[in-house]
């Protein structure tokens, strides 16, 4: 299964939504959309069980244990905004 970001990026393009308008279907805030979709956030059980409702992503999308999908971070102790 695809992360949920990928799937929830998808439904934006279906639906030709960028990321303001889609914040306001989801009823999301602007910022915490865009950690979802750059997959820095994952949302909380009620957000998405919402995001299921609203945008079709499955609750198990965002539930992978694999790191496949996360980033490697740099710490930003000693790194130079």
């Amino acid at each position: 299964m695809q992360h949920g970001s990928t799937l929830l990026k998808a439904w934006m393009e279906r639906a030709r939504l960028n990321q303001r308008e889609a914040a306001v279907v989801l009823a999301l805030n602007y910022t915490m959309l865009n950690k979802l979709l750059r997959g820095v956030r994952c949302p909380g059980r009620q957000s998405a069980v919402h995001l299921q409702r609203v945008a079709g992503v499955p609750v198990e999308a965002w539930e992978s244990t694999t790191s496949s999908h996360a980033k490697k971070r740099t710490p930003w102790i000693g790194r130079n905004r």
